[in-house]
C-alpha cells in the first residue's frame, strides 16, 4: 500500500533562535502504526557559543492504538441523535 506520506523532515531555522546559538540542524522522522503516522524521533544538533556542540534526541516508541471502551458505530449514531 502506497500513501505517499512524509517519513522524514530535515532542515534548519531561517534565523538563529538566540544570540547564544550559532547554528541548529534538526531531523524529524515518522513511523506508520496501523493506518496512522506518528513521530518516531526528533534530533536537533546545535552549536552554542559558550558550551560548544549540543545534541538533543527524543525517541518515541511502543504506540498502542486502542478503541474507546464500548465504542461502536451503531452506539455512536444513536447517541448523536438522542436529546
Amino acid at each position: 500500500m502506497t500513501d505517499n506520506s512524509i517519513i522524514r523532515i530535515e532542515g534548519k531555522p531561517a534565523r538563529n533562535p538566540s544570540f547564544w546559538v550559532r547554528g541548529v540542524h534538526f531531523e524529524h522522522t515518522y513511523q506508520r502504526v496501523d493506518q496512522f503516522w506518528f513521530a518516531l524521533s526528533t534530533r536537533s544538533d546545535s552549536q552554542l557559543r559558550i558550551f560548544g556542540d549540543s545534541v538533543l534526541t527524543i525517541e518515541t516508541s511502543d504506540y498502542l492504538l486502542k478503541p474507546p471502551a464500548n465504542h461502536t458505530a451503531e452506539s455512536h449514531e444513536q447517541s448523536a441523535f438522542v436529546r
